[in-house]
């Protein structure tokens, strides 16, 4: 069987399957040990989706991935003969690679089916990956990211995958920080619920806008059991900041944010209309501007239901919200405490900006004007 024949089989047995795509050197032994040795016998090579047929020295796998692993053997590839264009194991190279041509004689395929594989990232070593950007960017749909304690000095894009991303023990251990130079976490590909980030402290980002998380371009992620905390804006949205995006967050703690514009802990603009459940915005701070602890802004709408604005202030209005120009907002069983404006609205400054309020406490808040 050649390399040609072996693709359009796997393309004839559905869309899911594909020539196996190997992403590290614990799947090559897998590889190796499950379908070819002792299974088989040394004379046979097996194709994978290893290929350099369009631009001959660029090796790209046949299902778009991106992994950057490879294990050829000594001198490989050498594209000998000529028109030597994919990539073989087995054989005389055991667990190694070769580059072989059209011919169909001695060689047999490796063929697989896209489903959901887990990856562990473990800055020690101790897992699959060292930083969260390399497991990232060798995930596919529907894949599992599991993120093991530390601190990782990062700042990481899904790129568009469907994936989830998730600490193994909570955000209590498993620390993103942007190490106060650039946002920590940036959603900017249309990015749907699919994609999940659960269970980490994202701190320490410093940008113009969104210093620990930046979402644009109509990416909506769900964001679950996460804590935002000591990030830092110039301009809009010290913690967060969404453009024309509708992101869920979950279980989520917005704290101690601070920005130089608006929404100390949160800034929505551009028809964004995140939700928000049982989340806690507390501390946070709009020095110059709106919105304490989240301003919404031209276009966008909020979902709040069962969260706090605790001890939320800013140099304008709105210190625990602020609504200008929004479309409706709806807040149902939530709590405004202790926050403060310069201006007006020591819990929510809303400006042409119809909202409804259901079950909700307001207590203590102040501003200098009535």
């Amino acid at each position: 069987m050649s390399w040609p024949d072996a693709s359009i089989l796997a393309d004839s047995m559905g869309p899911d399957v594909q020539l196996v795509t190997v992403r590290t050197s614990t799947e090559n032994d897998w590889l190796y040990t499950t379908f070819i040795y002792p299974h088989t016998d040394l004379a046979h090579q097996f194709w994978i989706g290893y290929t350099d047929q369009t631009v001959e020295g660029t090796w790209v796998w046949a299902s778009g991935e991106s992994s950057s692993y490879t294990n050829w053997s000594s001198g490989n590839p050498d594209n000998g003969s000529g028109g030597q264009d994919w990539a073989t194991i087995g054989g005389s190279y055991g667990e190694e690679w070769d580059d072989a041509g059209q011919a169909s004689g001695l060689f047999k395929a490796i063929l697989e089916t896209a489903a959901p594989l887990t990856f562990y990232v473990d800055g020690a070593g101790n897992g699959d990956y060292l930083d969260i950007q390399s497991a990232i960017d060798n995930s596919i749909n529907g894949d599992t990211v599991i993120v093991r304690d530390g601190t990782y000095y990062e700042n990481i894009n899904f790129n568009g995958k469907a994936i989830t991303l998730k600490s193994e023990n909570g955000a209590a251990t498993t620390i993103l920080d942007g190490s106060n130079a650039v946002t920590v976490v940036t959603f900017n590909n249309g990015e749907g619920s699919g994609s999940v980030l659960d269970g980490f402290t994202v701190k320490n980002g410093n940008a113009y806008d969104g210093g620990g998380m930046h979402l644009y371009q109509n990416s909506s992620p769900t964001v679950n059991e996460c804590i935002f905390t000591d990030n830092v804006a110039t301009n809009n949205g010290g913690g967060i900041f969404c453009l024309s995006s509708s992101p869920l967050f979950y279980n989520c703690t917005i704290t101690d944010n601070v920005a130089a514009g608006g929404g100390g802990g949160i800034f929505c603009q551009g028809t964004s209309n995140p939700i928000f459940d049982n989340c806690a915005l507390n501390g946070n701070k709009a020095n110059n501007n709106v919105g304490g602890g989240m301003a919404c802004w031209i276009g966008s709408s909020l979902v709040l239901t069962n969260c706090t604005f605790i001890e939320n202030e800013c140099g304008n209005s709105g210190g625990g919200i602020y609504l200008v120009s929004s479309s409706h907002s709806t807040i149902e069983n939530c709590v405004f405490e202790g926050n403060f404006s310069s201006v007006k609205g020591g819990a929510i400054a809303a400006y042409s900006s119809p909202f409804s309020m259901h079950n909700s406490l307001l207590n203590g808040n102040d501003s200098d004007m009535a």
